[in-house]
């Protein structure tokens, strides 16, 4: 039976709109990526009118047996 273990990612937004830094997560997803973690889920904490206060990545890899 493949076991996995998992981690969370809080992606923080700014300004009013709820944006986030791209380079900076793509930056933070690469390394974790190079380490084995993969997403398994995305979901943003909705402020309101569709602006995001915060997005939470959890991502998973596979334990070694």
């Amino acid at each position: 039976m493949r076991k996995f273990e998992y981690t969370v990612l809080d992606v923080p937004t700014k300004g009013f709109w709820g944006k986030i830094d791209h380079d900076s997560l793509q930056s933070k997803l690469n390394e974790l990526g190079a380490k084995g973690w993969e997403i398994s889920i995305s979901n943003d904490t909705n402020i309101q009118h569709g602006s995001s206060r915060t997005i939470m990545i959890i991502l998973k890899r596979e334990l070694s047996h």
